[in-house]
């Protein structure tokens, strides 16, 4: 089977303002096969402590590869817990039968360091460069307000094998920028894109950054009391016009593929 499209190819032909979307494996698979948004790929999430791992018949793989069989670009999401060498050597070629070549790599939600061959991100993407060399196309998280240390600890991933970033979940512009011209000022060359959530009420959002951990500024609430998607559009267009090579928002559906999709197909960028 042909090779999938890799993202970096991808983010670098883009001519016009485009979309991606994570999902969960427990998404609705007949409405992401009809999605109204051309999405450019889709990211499928890891979550390690559901599964056995006995064989490559589990929930994500299942998901990475019936999205291929529809022609759709996949992401698929790799974590460090509970991930072995033996394991993960039979994935990647499994995945590499199936032509999927991108993957996103991150510790996991649970990681605790037990029962695993891995110690850190970092030595997951050494790992799997050294078993498929160029093949896979890897992304990492960037956080946003992130401490000085970090970005340096990113900078090494990327010399490790990483080949773009998606965000951790931004709500305002400047945390955003800063950001970029954090990884600019490090030597980070990679395509950076930001990673959103969609919400409809200040609940919704202070929810989303107690859950996640992500710091939102005051005058977002506040401006979100007000209109919510009134709001997000107007963030949305200040990213777009923030950086003349960003040209992708990522989205973090939490599988909420109907609100999702009828705000994005309402933007106009």
């Amino acid at each position: 089977m042909p090779s999938d499209k890799k993202i970096t190819n991808i983010l670098k032909n883009l001519n016009q303002f485009s979309y991606s979307y994570e999902v969960t494996p427990n998404v609705n698979w007949d409405k992401l096969d009809i999605l109204s948004v051309n999405t450019n790929f889709v990211c499928v999430t890891w979550h390690a402590r559901n599964y056995d791992f006995k064989s490559f018949d589990i929930a994500p793989v299942k998901l990475a590869k019936h999205l291929r069989d529809k022609g759709k670009t996949v992401c698929l999401h790799l974590t460090c817990d509970l991930m072995k060498k033996n394991y993960l050597n039979g994935l990647l070629r499994h995945l590499q039968e199936h032509g999927i070549c991108n993957l996103f790599i991150i510790l996991g939600e649970s990681y605790d360091g037990k029962g695993t061959d891995f110690k850190s991100s970092q030595e997951l993407i050494e790992h799997i460069r050294k078993q498929a060399g160029d093949y896979f196309c890897i992304g990492v998280a960037g956080f946003p307000n992130c401490p000085e240390n970090v970005i340096a600890q990113l900078k090494t991933k990327v010399e490790a094998g990483v080949d773009f970033l998606i965000t951790k979940g931004v709500f305002d512009t400047t945390s955003f920028k800063t950001f970029i011209e954090k990884c600019a000022k490090i030597g980070i060359t990679i395509p950076i894109v930001p990673g959103i959530f969609y919400y409809n009420s200040e609940k919704e959002l202070t929810y989303l950054a107690k859950e996640y951990g992500i710091s939102v500024p005051k005058e977002v609430i506040a401006e979100t009391k007000k209109s919510p998607v009134n709001y997000q559009k107007k963030f949305i267009s200040q990213i777009y016009n923030t950086d003349p090579k960003i040209k992708q928002i990522h989205f973090f559906t939490i599988d909420k593929l109907d609100p999702v999709n009828k705000f994005v197909t309402e933007l106009k960028l």
